[in-house]
């Protein structure tokens, strides 16, 4: 042949390769069948070439599910790790970009995440499969329309970004959604909440949309958001015969045996049969067998949210046997045994896709209430030298605490209060700005001054909180504050960044500051202070709200790339928590003041002025009884609380007393 009967040959090729892309009849497939067809491993994947479906014919229904030919919205997979759920994910997206272009957004536990997903994952994906090559550009750095983030193809677009974006969730409406490894996402992002809600509300205007969401397990049993997203769904499990007597079942981890003795066998694993009339123990090597007459059985197959649940028992022969389990079983007890059940708790998270019940030491609200002690509110008690307020922003109020702060972290909390009113209009904050003028009356008989205030900039009016921060003179030490809850170790007190910048991005000298808080730090000190009798003191005529709101969260831990981490979560998102939140900041607030640096001297000298050796306040002739002294002073600072004309944030304060104390005064 020649070199044009070669050329011939090739143009007629692309003619074809043009006809069949653009004009040809087009058949629908469904995901499996578009993968089957379609799909090529990269060099380098355990098992690079032609994608088969076939080797774990379970993934067949989930594929289907995910196609367009049904009317399913959500499919959810809990699934062990290297299994089932990132291949998942990736053969919808090649679908969605070959069978039915939309809007499709990737979102991973973190921004960097995701962009190391892109790379590893997707990039690689579209250059190993000839089709999508053709639909979908390389990425390049000057390339708006291909870059590591975001991808565009004919008819639609990939956006690959993380759970700690709320700007990147809502950037745009989607048709299609993956949330991958759900349990590592963030329970809100931003202050602007659950960041899979945030997501979902971009789908809201396609008909046909589609999400799926998937992850291992992570979080403690009762607070895993997989979990959850599982049990409210059909609830799949996948049942497979026994190559001797037929019977359908599920594999679970109790059924599997192997020699124990003299020494644990792991490769003498096998399956033992859960039929009544058989009880025979199965050979790995009939597993192909088993997986490929397998069928889903849902235990709730009425629901609309497609559920499926998946162990590591399922694997494939050539990927992780049962041996390899074994192994890793009896490894996981060695390290239990000596104390340390890490290991375990990660076989039964990665290999079972189950959570663990998590022993935490918790704190009853009936139990704080018990303990509470005989000291009116609104009056600041003996022992209590400093006065700080938190301030917590709701949708419809502003509520504050009063703490006061003795030597050694000794703490009370002795009036709380509810503006109610709209955050969003400048009379709610009037209202703050008038109580944070008071001057709390001691037991004394002294009056004690505010000296530090946190405001926290979580929820749905930032902005608000930074323009009050802002009028107001930098000698009320008021801060705007935000938790940051999402590493370990980090100190309460915090680095402060500029919010404030000009129309040229530079910072404005003199504007408005944000703190960071060390969230689970404070936390975990309050939950040991409330354990040990006198260094929390709460008042006993506190409404009962105010105890079960100070302990509605527990420790727990949650395993993550970098190892296992503790954090602080509500048993549900509807829990209640504002007074631990305001307990928090008051903490942070002790912190900036520096108290727990006060040498003995200034300690001293404050006491020397708080609670001077004179009579107290309740140190009164019966002609006027306790009550009655603390109905004179409530009335106080109740006038104090209603606004006033002159009442301006910005005005120049009296001093404090911790200004007068350096100054000598």
């Amino acid at each position: 042949m020649g070199a044009f009967d070669s050329a011939a040959v090739d143009a007629f090729r692309l003619i074809d390769l043009l006809w069949a892309d653009n004009f040809a009849p087009r058949i629908p497939l469904s995901v499996d069948e578009w993968a089957d067809k379609n799909r090529v491993l990269p060099a380098g994947s355990a098992e690079p070439g032609p994608w088969r479906t076939s080797r774990l014919e379970a993934a067949r229904q989930i594929y289907q599910d995910l196609s367009d030919d049904n009317d399913y919205e959500d499919v959810v997979l809990i699934c062990a790790t290297q299994l089932l759920k990132s291949e998942a994910g990736l053969n919808w997206l090649g679908w969605i970009i070959e069978e039915s272009p939309g809007p499709v957004m990737l979102v991973q536990a973190t921004v960097n995440t995701g962009k190391r997903y892109s790379r590893m994952r997707v990039a690689p994906m579209i250059q190993a499969s000839p089709s999508l090559r053709r639909k979908v550009h390389p990425a390049k750095s000057r390339d708006a329309a291909n870059s590591t983030s975001m991808k565009e193809f004919p008819g639609g677009i990939v956006i690959i970004t993380g759970a700690n974006s709320a700007a990147e969730l809502a950037s745009m409406p989607m048709k299609y959604i993956h949330f991958d490894e759900r349990d590592d996402y963030p329970d809100d992002v931003e202050g602007q909440g659950d960041p899979v809600s945030i997501g979902k509300a971009r789908q809201d205007t396609f008909r046909r949309r589609k999400r799926l969401t998937s992850s291992s397990p992570k979080r403690p049993k009762g607070h895993s958001p997989i979990e959850a997203d599982y049990e409210r769904g059909t609830q799949f499990k996948y049942h497979v015969p026994c190559p001797h007597c037929g019977h359908y079942q599920e594999l679970v981890w109790a059924h599997l045996r192997w020699h124990k003795t003299p020494e644990p066998q792991p490769e003498s694993a096998v399956y033992e049969c859960q039929g009544l009339d058989c009880g025979a123990l199965i050979e790995e090597h009939h597993k192909d067998f088993m997986l490929s007459n397998g069928r889903w059985v849902a235990r709730y197959p009425d629901r609309k949210v497609r559920s499926y649940h998946m162990n590591s028992l399922y694997s494939p022969i050539g990927w992780l046997s049962w041996a390899d389990l074994v192994s890793e079983w009896l490894d996981a007890n060695t390290e239990l045994q000596k104390g340390n059940d890490e290991k375990h708790k990660t076989f039964i998270n990665t290999r079972l896709a189950e959570t663990v019940a998590e022993q935490a030491t918790v704190i009853a609200a009936n139990d704080l209430m018990k303990t509470a002690e005989d000291f009116p509110l609104k009056i600041v008690p003996m022992g209590g030298l400093i006065v700080v307020v938190a301030v917590d922003v709701q949708d419809d109020r502003l509520e504050a605490a009063a703490w006061a702060f003795g030597q050694h972290d000794e703490k009370w909390l002795f009036d709380t209060v509810k503006l109610m009113g709209n955050p969003g209009e400048k009379a709610t904050w009037d209202l703050l700005d008038a109580y944070l003028n008071t001057r709390f009356r001691h037991e004394s008989g002294q009056t004690l001054p505010i000296e530090a205030v946190g405001i926290d900039t979580g929820g749905h009016y930032t902005h608000m909180v930074y323009n009050f921060v802002r009028l107001a003179h930098p000698a009320r030490k008021i801060a705007a504050i935000k938790g940051d809850n999402h590493k370990a170790g980090i100190p309460i007190l915090g680095r402060a960044s500029n919010v404030d910048v000009n129309w040229r991005g530079g910072v404005i000298k003199g504007g408005c500051k944000l703190w960071m808080i060390g969230v689970n730090t404070a936390k975990d000190l309050l939950h040991n202070q409330l354990k040990r009798p006198g260094q929390v003191h709460l008042s006993k005529y506190l409404e009962p709200e105010v105890f079960d709101q100070l302990v509605a969260e527990k420790r727990v831990s949650q395993r993550t790339a970098r190892g296992t981490r503790y954090m602080w979560v509500k048993p549900s998102n509807n829990t209640r928590n504002e007074q631990l939140d305001l307990a928090v900041i008051a903490m942070w607030c002790a912190e900036r003041i520096g108290l727990s640096r006060y040498p003995q001297a200034v300690w001293d000298k404050i006491r020397e002025r708080v609670q001077p050796m004179m009579g107290g306040l309740f140190d009164q002739p019966a002609s006027q009884p306790v009550a009655q002294a603390a109905e004179q002073a409530a009335a106080v600072i109740e006038n104090a609380r209603q606004p006033r004309t002159s009442a301006a944030p910005n005005r120049m304060p009296r001093q404090g007393l911790l200004g007068k104390i350096r100054n000598g005064r």
